[in-house]
């Protein structure tokens, strides 16, 4: 019995939280490779965001991804205004007040 192949592929995937920013880039041609680029956001004065996971150069990337999707990871723009825009993590404060607060609109 043939088994069904995926065809090759490239895929690139952004991921952007208040707090931290993943680029997931995915090669697939025979077998897979896969590099994950993760950035968080630093609350020190001055510190903003540093990159905690995954290649520093494209040329790390490259050898793993080919040159033209590590150029194109690299090449992107990082999203600090998405990532500006987007609310914070709720604390467990501001979550039971939700909570509340729909439970109220459901029996109201």
């Amino acid at each position: 019995m043939k088994t069904r192949e995926t065809p090759p592929q490239a895929s690139v995937s952004m991921i952007v939280t208040h707090d931290q920013v993943v680029i997931v880039a995915e090669l697939a041609m025979g077998r897979g490779w896969a590099v994950v680029r993760r950035w968080e956001r630093r609350s020190r004065v001055r510190v903003g965001w540093v990159q905690v996971e995954g290649p520093r150069d494209v040329e790390a990337c490259a050898r793993a991804l080919g040159h033209e999707l590590a150029s194109l990871v690299f090449g992107m723009p990082f999203p600090y205004h998405l990532a500006n825009m987007l609310p914070r993590a709720a604390t467990p404060a501001a979550l039971e007040a939700i909570a509340a607060a729909a439970q109220e609109v459901a029996h109201g």
